[in-house]
């Protein structure tokens, strides 16, 4: 009797193996790619200071003055801390 391997039954468990190893690498590539276009278009990347419009940039003093009116710091603090931006070292 004649082998006839034209439908690939000669590969044994090593080849189905290998084809089956091979068919998992490719689909976590693929899930690996398809999270990363999600993040990218869901997330949009990130944002430069460029990109943040100049109104929405406070100056120093004027968030130490809301700390002042939040009540997260004294008033001794606060006018230590306008003092130290008047005066840098």
């Amino acid at each position: 009797m004649v082998f006839d391997d034209r439908w690939g039954h000669g590969w044994g468990w090593a080849g189905w193996t290998m084809m089956g190893l091979g068919m998992l690498g490719e689909l976590l590539l693929l899930a690996l790619l398809v999270a990363l276009l999600v993040r990218v278009t869901t997330w949009g990347g990130a944002v430069s200071r460029q990109d943040v419009p100049p109104s929405a940039v406070a100056d120093p003093r004027s968030l130490l003055d809301e700390r002042l009116a939040r009540g997260e710091i004294d008033l001794e603090e606060h006018a230590a801390l306008v003092s130290a931006l008047r005066h840098p070292r």
